[in-house]
């Protein structure tokens, strides 16, 4: 079975919203549990977008306003751990110049 949270060097889904804001969406394709496993897998994404976001490139093509926020697209409620860990997580995403966000299709 694949990992639920893959391509840790790629944006899955990026998209301008209609306030000129940016939504960068981690898709997941599993169930993230509680495992250490996809934990780490989780928070080397988020950093690994945080590096685009802060990057050269990023910001000649989007701009430094443009508000981003990064979204987990998750296929189900994810493990209780994994919603602590993203809670906590908030403020060195704030810090890095992007809001984090959940989505929960079930």
């Amino acid at each position: 079975m694949a990992d639920p949270v893959q391509n840790l060097d790629q944006i899955d889904i990026a998209a301008k919203r209609k306030d000129g804001g940016i939504d960068l969406i981690i898709v997941t394709s599993s169930i993230l549990s509680s495992s250490p496993d996809h934990q780490k897998l989780l928070l080397d994404k988020i950093e690994s977008y945080l590096r685009q976001i802060n990057s050269p490139e990023f910001q000649s093509e989007f701009g430094d306003a443009a508000e981003v926020r990064i979204i987990v697209d998750c296929v189900e409620k994810p493990d209780s751990i994994i919603l602590q860990l993203l809670e906590n997580a908030s403020g060195w995403v704030e810090e890095n110049n992007a809001e984090l966000a959940i989505r929960m299709n079930k």
